[in-house]
């Protein structure tokens, strides 16, 4: 029967994963389920923002980006089943846009990096904030800064499980960046 683990041809099971939950690749009634995007939970407005998974909090951050009345956004969170909502630290990363968030999993911690601040910034044109050149930790007892790049905005960056660094490529400070730097 469905749920025990055997796919059964004669049942016209086509999976069988052992249990009766669906969204896990296989439905309750032993049939492929196929990935597709749905909206999960409504938050405010913005673009420019980064979403990144904290697996030691077990939570969402929302981090930067800009509101839809060009208001910077500091981060937000989303607990299981909550509602989005402000995280207030005493410290924690200003608004920003084109920054860099990676979970470091060694660390247990989220990296913010750089980007550029929102105050000078003309709605919609992202490329004219003020280059900020800071790097964000927040770890168990919350944001700290910590060992910084030189200023730049739209860079890429990864965690890389082998090594157990932060990697982060490219991305502008008013000309186009090729470097590549790690954090370890």
């Amino acid at each position: 029967s469905c749920g025990n683990g055997v796919i059964d041809p004669l049942q016209d099971e086509v999976c069988d994963d052992g249990n009766l939950r669906s969204q896990d690749g296989c439905s309750s009634i032993c049939t492929i389920e196929l990935p597709i995007w749905t909206e999960a939970r409504p938050t405010q407005s913005g673009r420019y923002s980064t979403l990144v998974f904290d697996g030691s909090r077990g939570e969402l951050l929302l981090v930067g980006g800009e509101g839809g009345g060009g208001e910077g956004i500091l981060v937000n969170r989303l607990r299981r089943r909550e509602q989005w909502a402000p995280y207030n630290f005493n410290s924690q990363p200003g608004a920003r846009i084109g920054h860099t968030v990676v979970y470091d999993a060694n660390q247990r911690r989220v990296i913010v990096i750089a980007g550029r601040g929102t105050a000078q910034y003309n709605l919609g044109v992202p490329r004219q904030g003020r280059l900020l050149d800071d790097t964000w930790s927040l770890g168990p007892e919350g944001w700290s800064t910590i060992a910084s790049l030189p200023g730049r905005a739209y860079a890429a960056g990864a965690y890389e499980v082998t090594t157990q660094r932060i990697i982060v490529f490219g991305g502008e400070d008013g000309a186009t960046l090729g470097e590549t730097w790690a954090y370890d």
